[in-house]
């Protein structure tokens, strides 16, 4: 593997300066990181495993310190990274460097997807207060990087710096190559860790609520059709090639529009048989992997969901009841529309929420 690139120091620094919110102290367990991660260049074929190695010899590092807030991070940012707990906090920054998901966050720092569920939560309503979007602060986070002058002095402290070998450091090296061989290599834990991506999609659809309450009935149009018939709306939309999967093509639909989300463009279309929406977004805004043929159901509050990924999208079905209200959804051949109901309900009940 060739020498750290700038993006892949620039990333570990990012990851440092989110938890300790000290400019100084995250210079200083980067330079013992990198000096270690150039050391056992050797053990690693690509830049994506050494990096989830750096990562964790990162977070060893500052669990010996307590994180020092805000000193030379944006207030927003320091107060939206505070938790008690180290690896929630470690697997909060690393979910916004975006070199991985959340799945492979929360698998290499051990943390519960409740837990990562709730910290992702109040971070995203701490920068919200602030009258953020989220890509207003993606932008910022993006922004942490090294100075020129910083970058000099890391690389003549890493040349300095004696690597050490210790029995930690060969543990954290073993750990690195097996989870590399894991998350980027090996589908059969990936295939173990979606037995509970319900957690994950669960979390999903409540952000898409929460879109959809914030977007009040502003942009709806009318629509009259089934949602097998939105390839040729959402293609007018910005959204090509979208395929819906067959368990819902049948549904009838009352109206539509398209609003920006997370980086990407979600859709939405309210249910005749309200209250219910139809939801199509890109994957990529959900930062998943694997092939995208999963699907399951999910629950937020009063809210039962059905999902399937296909393809570069994810679709769904939410309905606000129980789960039994969405089998006659999924499994009931419906007739063609000719009697919906009065497009200004649905405007209603949007701007109601």
């Amino acid at each position: 593997m060739e020498t750290p690139s700038p993006e892949f120091v620039d990333d570990l620094f990012r990851f440092a300066l989110l938890q300790t919110g000290d400019r100084q102290h995250s210079l200083e367990v980067l330079v013992e990181a990198l000096a270690n991660t150039v050391d056992r260049a050797h053990q690693w074929r690509t830049q994506a495993h050494c990096f989830l190695w750096a990562a964790q010899f990162v977070s060893k590092q500052l669990e010996k310190t307590p994180p020092r807030k805000g000193a030379d991070l944006d207030e927003v940012l320091a107060e939206a990274m505070q938790d008690p707990r180290s690896n929630v906090r470690a697997a909060l920054a690393l979910g916004h460097l975006g070199r991985v998901n959340s799945a492979e966050a929360i698998h290499l720092f051990r943390v519960r997807a409740q837990e990562m569920r709730v910290a992702s939560e109040r971070f995203r309503a701490r920068t919200t207060t602030a009258g953020w979007t989220e890509t207003e602060t993606q932008s910022r986070i993006n922004a942490l990087k090294l100075s020129e002058e910083e970058r000099a002095k890391l690389l003549e402290a890493m040349e300095a710096f004696p690597t050490r070998r210790g029995g930690v450091e060969r543990k954290l090296g073993m750990a690195a190559v097996l989870l590399g061989v894991v998350v980027l290599g090996g589908w059969m834990r990936w295939e173990q860790w979606r037995e509970g991506m319900p957690a994950q999609m669960q979390q999903f659809m409540g952000r898409l609520l929460e879109a959809h309450k914030a977007a009040g009935d502003g942009g709806l149009e009318r629509f009259h059709g089934t949602a097998g018939e939105t390839a040729d709306w959402l293609f007018l939309h910005g959204m090509e090639g979208v395929q819906v999967p067959e368990a819902f093509t049948p549904l009838p639909l009352g109206a539509a529009r398209v609003v920006d989300w997370n980086g990407g463009k979600l859709a939405q279309f309210p249910l005749p048989s309200l209250p219910g929406i139809f939801m199509v977004t890109e994957t990529d805004t959900l930062k998943l992997s694997g092939e995208h043929s999963a699907s399951g159901r999910a629950h937020w509050g009063e809210w039962s969901g059905a999902w399937m990924v296909s393809g570069p999208y994810a679709f769904f079905l939410t309905l606000r009841g129980s789960e039994d209200a969405l089998e006659p959804l999924l499994h009931a051949s419906f007739p063609s529309q000719t009697n919906l109901p009065a497009f200004e309900r649905i405007v209603r009940w949007f701007s109601g929420e």
